[in-house]
């Protein structure tokens, strides 16, 4: 499933390094799959084999998004940009608010405390890159929110995650597939 293998991709992306995601073609339907055009929107490279993609993180580049209908999405942009050269700007996802969370309010309450700018918007968000601080992510008791900050978390080696067991309303063996794949 292409919303689990985004957080994956978006690590490479971020870290920077490579990964590959097999099952995955180029043409495919699934919303989430447009994670690997945003990335090499950001400026990654990306090579596209008969049913994989590979990932290629190098530094990244802002970005501004119209996310409305990719919301699952919006919480790994978000970390991204705060590793971004420039300002991102996510634009009409005000119904991120009614999700498991309020989605914008704690994507920028907890970019903040790690260190980055952020200002919210009545339907998005606007992410500027800061000096990143050792602190403690609050979850909010959403999957998404826990997976798309372990990537901060890896990044940076100064952030842990709270009630980090949220993932397993998707994804119950993230930590452990995530950690196997920074120590390679």
């Amino acid at each position: 499933m292409i919303s689990s293998a985004s957080y994956f991709l978006a690590l490479a992306a971020v870290l920077p390094s490579k990964i590959r995601i097999t099952n995955l073609k180029k043409n495919s339907k699934q919303g989430d799959a447009r994670i690997v055009e945003i990335l090499e929107k950001m400026g990654s490279k990306i090579k596209w084999g008969l049913n994989h993609v590979e990932v290629i993180g190098h530094s990244l580049k802002a970005i501004t998004i119209d996310m409305k209908d990719i919301p699952d999405l919006v919480p790994t942009i978000a970390v991204l940009g705060a590793f971004a050269e420039g300002e991102t700007q996510i634009t009409n996802v005000g119904h991120l608010r009614f999700k498991e969370s309020d989605r914008l309010n704690a994507i920028a309450t907890e970019l903040k405390k790690m260190g980055a700018h952020v200002t919210e918007l009545e339907d998005g968000l606007k992410i500027a890159r800061g000096t990143i601080k050792e602190t403690e992510i609050e979850t909010y008791d959403d999957h998404r929110i826990t997976m798309s900050f372990a990537i901060a978390a890896l990044k940076t080696g100064k952030i842990r995650i709270k009630n980090p067991k949220s993932v397993a309303k998707s994804f119950p063996e993230f930590f452990q597939v995530i950690q196997q794949i920074a120590d390679n």
